[in-house]
């Protein structure tokens, strides 16, 4: 019998978008996951969920759950969700906020970059983390990530917003 080596694919977030990717990835056998965040219990116990669904869809996919960042080396897609809450900042103006948020976010993605540029150089990285279109070129320069090895996926919202706060502080 011929052995198939399933793909593997790290999700760097276990909360609601690195899971329900994990889900969708596991579902369509589409490569093996490690769901990887920095809260031990969380990315666990979703890695486990998602793998007791196995016999329902008839999946082969393995799944780990994991909280050491080495466990996504050698990964052939990256997929990187984390990113500070707002509620972490819940005291600060709505302004202030954001700011806040875009600099924590900015701080995890660099030390993400670390990572990735050590674990799994020519990993195709795909990131979500907001404002998206500034977190993956923070990714980019950080990781040496060539360009056509990298995209951003989301919508316009967060990155407009940073826009306009920027364009009222400069007037």
């Amino acid at each position: 019998m011929i052995s198939v080596k399933h793909p593997k694919i790290s999700i760097l977030g276990a909360s609601d978008i690195g899971c329900t990717l994990a889900h969708m990835i596991c579902e369509k056998n589409l490569g093996d996951v490690v769901l990887h965040d920095f809260r031990k219990d969380l990315s666990k116990g979703r890695a486990l969920d998602i793998l007791h669904t196995r016999p329902i869809n008839r999946s082969k996919i393995n799944i780990l759950g994991t909280s050491d960042i080495t466990d996504i080396k050698d990964s052939l897609v990256v997929v990187v969700t984390i990113e500070v809450s707002e509620r972490e900042f819940a005291e600060f103006d709505e302004e202030d906020i954001e700011k806040q948020v875009y600099t924590s976010n900015v701080k995890l993605l660099k030390d993400v970059s670390k990572a990735i540029k050590k674990h799994c150089p020519h990993a195709f990285v795909v990131v979500t983390t907001n404002p998206v279109d500034c977190m993956a070129k923070v990714l980019q320069d950080y990781a040496n990530i060539p360009s056509h090895k990298i995209c951003g996926m989301a919508g316009v919202l967060h990155s407009a917003r940073l826009r306009h706060n920027l364009a009222e502080k400069l007037r």
